[in-house]
């Protein structure tokens, strides 16, 4: 059996997350998202899974405004990641 540290499962689930999520497989998202909750420390990872568990899986709107606030500050890949979650909040209002 192979051992992994912590920052490493957090670098496999939170892709595995995102993989799951882009095919709109929930109940593989939510069990990454548990795992993801379950890791020592890894708070800002335990943060962004939730806020994509509740954007992406359970569709709630109510995170918008924390969203705009990270994009005040965000750069590169993390405001192309929230703008994406904007998206989605957006298309689960209609």
């Amino acid at each position: 059996k192979l051992k992994l540290n912590d920052e490493q499962k957090a670098s496999i689930w939170s892709r595995a997350m995102i993989y799951y999520t882009g095919k709109k497989r929930n109940s593989k998202c939510k069990e990454c998202y548990e795992a993801i909750m379950k890791l020592k420390g890894c708070d800002e990872l335990k943060h962004m899974a939730g806020l994509v568990y509740r954007v992406m899986v359970e569709k709630r709107t109510d995170d918008l405004v924390e969203i705009g606030y990270k994009l005040q500050a965000a750069q590169d890949e993390e405001k192309e990641f929230l703008l994406k979650l904007k998206e989605e909040i957006e298309r689960n209002r209609r």
